[in-house]
């Protein structure tokens, strides 16, 4: 304890909770070249010994680094991602449909 606690300070002597990361930061940064070299997210999670939508969300969990992130006043930062305005037809009943648009699903 004594050692974690000159390593790390008070915050060494904390029981870490939650599930651990599948994958570190090093791999994600190599999803990412994969990614960009057109390798799917399946064959990367298999590289990897990890499922594809593992891959999938640690990737939208952690934008690309060459990804531009704007700086805002208070030190928070926004990635900018092109707004994508849908066509929705509302039919009877009040349903909607989606006519065009990107969609992303879980």
């Amino acid at each position: 304890m004594r050692g974690r606690a000159r390593d790390y300070g008070s915050a060494g002597l904390v029981k870490e909770r939650g599930r651990p990361n599948k994958l570190t930061g090093r791999q994600i940064a190599q999803a990412w070249r994969w990614r960009q070299d057109v390798v799917s997210d399946v064959v990367i999670g298999q590289r990897f010994g990890v499922a594809g939508t593992t891959i999938a969300r640690a990737l939208s969990a952690h934008p690309a680094p060459d990804q531009a992130q704007v700086e805002t006043p208070g030190g928070l930062q926004l990635d900018l991602e092109p707004d994508l305005e849908p066509d929705v037809e509302v039919g009877a009943g009040g349903a909607a449909r989606v006519g065009q648009g990107v969609f992303f699903s879980r």
